[in-house]
C-alpha cells in the first residue's frame, strides 16, 4: 500500500463519521422524519452492523474496529431517533431493540458466512441509498435530513474507491464503490433540490397565514 493510499484509507471512515452529525441536527432541529426513506437508517445501520461484525471475526486492525464502531454508534443514535419523532419515546426504543434483536438473531443462529454476510452489506448499502432517492422524488421533501450528511459521507466514498484503485483492488469492489458514490451524489443533489422546495412551501404557507 502506498502512502498516499494508507492516507485515503485514514481519512475516509473519518469522513463517514462526520457525516452522521448534519443529519443528526437536522432531526433534532426539525422533529420531523419526512424528508428521510422509510427503511434508510435501518439498512444504513444493517450494513454498518455486519461490517463490525466481520471486522471482529477476522481480527482486523483495532483501527478500523474503531472507527467502524464509532460509526456504528451514531447510526443507532440516528435510527433509535428517527423511530422516537416517528412514533414514541416508548415505541421508537421497543422498534429499536427488536431491530437489533432479529438483526443478531440472523447474524448469530443462522450462521452466515462472512463472504455472504458482506454481500447482504453491499445490497442493503445500495436499497438504503435507492430507498432514499426514491423517498425524495415520491414525498418531495427534505425535512429531517441534510444535504451535508450525502455531502460528507460522499467524500468517505470517493476517498475509498481512490484508495482502493491505487492499491488495485478487486473490479467488482471498486464497481460497488463506485455506485454508492453515485447514488449517495443523487441524494445530496435531491436534498438540495427538495430543502430550496420546502423553504418555498413554507414561505408561501406564512404568507397565506398572514394574509387570512
Amino acid at each position: 500500500m502506498t502512502m498516499v493510499a494508507t492516507i485515503l484509507s485514514i481519512l475516509s471512515p473519518i469522513f463517514y463519521v462526520l457525516g452522521y452529525i448534519p443529519g443528526l441536527k437536522s432531526m433534532y432541529k426539525e422533529k420531523t422524519t419526512e424528508g428521510i426513506g422509510s427503511y434508510f437508517w435501518e439498512l444504513v445501520t444493517l450494513t454498518i452492523s455486519y461490517s463490525y461484525y466481520t471486522l471482529l471475526i477476522t481480527n482486523a486492525d483495532l483501527f478500523n474496529i474503531t472507527v467502524v464502531a464509532i460509526n456504528l454508534v451514531f447510526a443507532v443514535i440516528l435510527l433509535t431517533y428517527k423511530n422516537i419523532i416517528k412514533y414514541s419515546l416508548l415505541k421508537g426504543i421497543v422498534y429499536t431493540l427488536l431491530y437489533f434483536v432479529v438483526n443478531l438473531s440472523i447474524y448469530f443462529l443462522l450462521g452466515i458466512p462472512i463472504s455472504v454476510l458482506q454481500t447482504i452489506a453491499t445490497i442493503s448499502i445500495i436499497l438504503a441509498y435507492v430507498d432514499q432517492i426514491l423517498h425524495f422524488i415520491i414525498y418531495k421533501t427534505a425535512k429531517g435530513t441534510n444535504r451535508n450528511l450525502y455531502l460528507i459521507i460522499g467524500i468517505g466514498i470517493l476517498l475509498l474507491t481512490l484508495s482502493l484503485i491505487i492499491n488495485g483492488a478487486y473490479l467488482h469492489v471498486i464497481i460497488t464503490e463506485v455506485v454508492n458514490l453515485v447514488l449517495i451524489l443523487i441524494c445530496y443533489v435531491l436534498a438540495i433540490l427538495y430543502s430550496k422546495r420546502d423553504k418555498v412551501v413554507e414561505y408561501e404557507e406564512r404568507i397565506r397565514k398572514l394574509r387570512m
